[in-house]
C-alpha cells in the first residue's frame, strides 16, 4: 500500500485526526481567562470615585441592551488604563459595579474625572461568580464600549476607549451571547 493510499485510509476512519484543534483551543481558553474572568473580580463593591476632591468630574450612565434574561448579575468595569484592559481586577485605579441583571437598564458611575476609559460588563447569569464556557466558548454574555467585533480574543484597549470630556455621557453597550 502506498503511502498515499494508506493515509486516505487513516483519514477514512478519523477525518480530524490530522486538525490542530490546540490553537483554536488555546485561543478560546484564552479568551475566556484574559476578556470575561478578570471581570469577576469586578464583585466588589464600587470603589472611590476616580476624581479627586476640587477635580471636576462628570456622570457616566450606561445603557446595557440586548440581555438574554434577567437572572443573575452584572459586572462591570470601568478602567483608564491599557495596561490593565481587561484585566481590570487588577487595576487600583479601575472602578467596578455589580448589579442584579433585572435592574440593567440603565446605571451609573458618579464622580468620573475627564480622560480616556473603557468599559466592560458580563452577564454572570447564574451568579456562581465565574465564567461558564462549554468546549472554551463562554456560555455567559458580554460587552464592551463602542461596542466592537468580537471574534478570537478580546478587543484592544484602542477599539473600546472613550473619552469623558462632558458633565455627564451616556454609553450604550450591547451584550453578546455565543452561546
Amino acid at each position: 500500500m502506498t503511502r498515499v493510499a494508506a493515509k486516505r485510509l487513516r483519514l477514512l476512519k478519523d477525518p480530524f485526526k490530522d486538525v490542530d484543534y490546540r490553537n483554536a483551543m488555546m485561543r478560546n481558553l484564552l479568551f475566556a481567562a484574559v476578556v470575561l474572568a478578570p471581570l469577576l473580580g469586578a464583585a466588589s463593591p464600587e470603589r472611590p470615585p476616580a476624581a479627586p476632591p476640587g477635580v471636576p468630574s462628570g456622570e457616566l450612565r450606561i445603557e446595557v441592551a440586548n440581555l438574554r434574561n434577567g437572572k443573575g448579575m452584572l459586572l462591570i468595569c470601568l478602567s483608564a488604563s491599557a495596561r490593565y484592559f481587561p484585566d481590570c481586577g487588577a487595576d487600583p485605579a479601575a472602578r467596578t459595579l455589580r448589579v442584579p441583571a433585572s435592574r440593567a437598564g440603565a446605571l451609573t458611575f458618579g464622580g468620573v474625572a475627564p480622560g480616556e476609559y473603557a468599559l466592560s460588563v458580563m452577564h454572570d447569569e447564574n451568579n456562581n461568580a465565574k465564567l461558564d464556557t462549554l468546549m472554551s466558548i463562554p456560555r455567559e454574555g458580554f460587552g464592551f464600549s463602542r461596542n466592537p467585533a468580537v471574534r478570537f480574543g478580546p478587543p484592544r484597549y484602542g477599539e473600546v476607549r472613550f473619552a469623558m470630556t462632558r458633565a455627564s455621557m451616556s454609553i450604550p453597550i450591547r451584550m453578546k451571547y455565543f452561546l
